[in-house]
């Protein structure tokens, strides 16, 4: 993960090298020149001090052009450089071990400076100058190579890094030691004749080749957005600078003979291990943060990833991604059952091609502003007047669309979920006659009854017609129960819905009360009428039974009826009376229908 500014970074480092190249072949110039026209000065920091050597500046002018040039992309010429660079100082270095003198130490000018081994560099800097070389060999070679720039995959990476670790490290050593105490330097033989100069152009040239190489510790670290990255950016100067101005201040005190250098060792040892312990801690518990964080992102991942699962598999709805061209990348099940088309069709289509002609140019419109208005980031469609979709056949869809616009990558995309407006609709009523429905025998609970009698209070029905109530109760259900099971009584209950549901006349409905208690609505003109209802409902049940399994009962019922008139005006007193009616009906023997107009009077024969 990088910089969203990415580019912008990158053109910095390129400067940056640029600039370290740059700086290179200037130190290089100046010295090589002040060697040619016998300008001392040039060639060493202050009197006393060693010179640096001409074949150092030479090497300093190779490694700087070979590191401009591998940022112009002349990756041959930089690769002859390097093995250039390389070979000679691997000369130069076994000039030491094996104690002779090949005359290329001074073989662009003589040296009169140095008693012992005139015009060769120190074997340290000729060391680092073959570390100097085989990098510049290596990062050439991978990047004309690569040319797409997938060196950063390759597993020579841990090579590079060491070598740049390497040849870095003596640079170091050497620019801190001028820091502390130039003589204990030029009294260590492998640093002796190294200068100040030498060490500072080390350094900066490997810094620059590391901001140069996909791979390297050192730009991976810089241009990753990452916790450890920032982590990193925040403890990297005050870690270099503590160590190096306490080093300074033991080092002065014990110069002073303020501190004996056993105790300033081990005082610096003590303070520096604190430190190091300090910011293993802090880093321990960064770690956890960090963990926590990515287990906290885990879970609303899986949560998310579970919700989704369930819109993304459902055949229900359509749900479509695609990105701001408007060409399909994903579709589930949903889509294919609105559309017609497969999965793998729709995934090489445009969004253009679910539209019907005349809603393109609209759609093309909306899918333009959502991709350059960042302000909003979901929007609806739900005119089912205007917004159709097109299947397979050319028929159009009216759909209800909420768009998502998601940002992945860079590239923006796009969610759709799409709701076919007849299947809502149908799937809605389906819910609501669920609602209103007694799950076992499929005809109103009573929850629906109660919707029903409360619309019957607050409204008439049309001139000359009333409604009867009529209130059933199978007789003797529990001995049924008892006898034969629950199951077969449930076979029961279901056979007398469908029974008495065939004496009712259109507009007439049925309601189961509880257990096997039924109400029936019946649109009337008088109570006569009422009752020729109840009859037919005795007479079907008497005239055959009622089939349960491989059993055949024979089952009557006791009602009460209770009209609607003037003088009752609640729908739910008729409803009490129709009750009370039907105690009554049950009262005189059952199977019979008693009307609440009796109650106060003997009924007709």
């Amino acid at each position: 993960m990088v910089y969203p500014r990415l580019q912008q970074q990158l053109q910095l480092a390129s400067f940056v090298v640029t600039i370290m190249a740059l700086l290179q072949i200037a130190l290089g110039l100046v010295v090589l020149l002040g060697w040619l026209w016998g300008h001392s000065d040039l060639t060493v920091l202050a009197p006393g001090f060693p010179t640096m050597k001409a074949n150092t500046a030479t090497g300093f002018l190779l490694a700087g052009s070979g590191l401009l040039l591998m940022v112009k992309r002349c990756l041959m010429v930089t690769l002859i450089i390097g093995f250039a660079l390389m070979t000679t100082a691997t000369v130069s270095f076994l000039q030491y071990p094996f104690e002779i003198n090949t005359g290329i130490d001074q073989f662009w000018v003589e040296d009169t400076s140095s008693d012992q081994f005139p015009g060769r560099p120190s074997e340290m800097t000729a060391f680092v100058f073959i570390i100097t070389g085989l990098v510049l060999m290596i990062v050439a070679f991978r990047k004309h190579q690569y040319p797409a720039g997938d060196e950063h995959n390759l597993s020579t990476n841990w090579g590079l890094n060491t070598l740049i670790v390497v040849g870095c490290s003596p640079a170091l050593i050497g620019l801190f030691t001028y820091f502390y105490l130039p003589e204990a330097l030029f009294e260590t033989r492998p640093f002796a004749s190294m200068t100040i100069y030498t060490c500072l152009g080390f350094v900066a040239f490997f810094y620059g080749i590391s901001l140069r190489s996909k791979g390297s510790i050192l730009r991976e670290i810089l241009f990753r957005d990452t916790p450890g990255g920032r982590y990193f950016r925040r403890m990297i100067l005050p870690i270099l600078i503590f160590p190096i101005v306490f080093g300074f201040v033991v080092q002065y005190a014990t110069g002073e003979n303020w501190l004996q250098p056993a105790f300033a060792t081990a005082l610096f040892a003590s303070i520096m291990s604190l430190v190091f312990v300090m910011a293993l801690s802090y880093s321990a518990n960064q770690q956890d943060r960090w963990q926590l964080a990515l287990s906290a992102q885990a879970d609303a991942r899986a949560q998310a990833e579970s919700k989704m699962s369930l819109v993304w598999e459902s055949d229900q709805a359509a749900v479509m991604l695609f990105d701001e061209r408007g060409f399909v990348h994903e579709a589930n099940p949903g889509a294919v059952a609105v559309f017609g088309w497969s999965i793998e069709e729709m995934k090489t289509m445009h969004l253009r091609e679910f539209m019907p002609e005349a809603s393109r140019h609209r759609h093309e419109l909306i899918l333009h502003n959502a991709v350059h208005d960042n302000s909003v980031n979901r929007y609806t469609m739900d005119d089912p007047e205007r917004v159709f979709g097109l299947n397979r056949d050319g028929k159009k869809v009216p759909l209800v669309i909420t768009v998502s616009r998601q940002n992945v990558g860079g590239k923006i995309f796009f969610g759709a979920v799409m709701l076919q407006v007849d299947k809502l609709s149908q799937r809605v009523n389906g819910l609501i006659k669920e609602v209103n429905m007694d799950e076992l025998t499929r005809v109103g609970n009573r929850k629906s009854l109660e919707k029903r009698l409360a619309a019957l209070s607050r409204h008439r029905l049309r001139d000359g017609y009333t409604v009867a109530v009529l209130m059933l109760d199978i007789d003797y259900f529990k001995h049924i129960n008892d006898r034969w099971g629950h199951t077969l009584g449930d076979k029961v209950l279901r056979g007398f819905a469908d029974r008495v549901s065939g004496c009712l006349r259109h507009g007439d409905s049925l309601y189961r009360y509880g257990g096997e208690e039924f109400v029936a609505l019946v649109v009337c003109e008088d109570l006569e009428q009422a009752e020729a209802v109840a009859r037919r409902i005795l007479r079907s049940l008497a005239s055959a039974p009622i089939p349960a399994e491989d059993q055949a009962l024979t089952v009557s019922c006791s009602m009460g009826i209770a009209l609607i008139d003037e003088s009752i005006t609640s729908a739910r007193e008729c409803l009490k009376l129709a009750d009370q009616a039907l105690y009554a009906a049950k009262a005189s023997g059952r199977k019979r229908y008693v009307c609440s107009a009796w109650l106060d009077r003997q009924p007709p024969s």
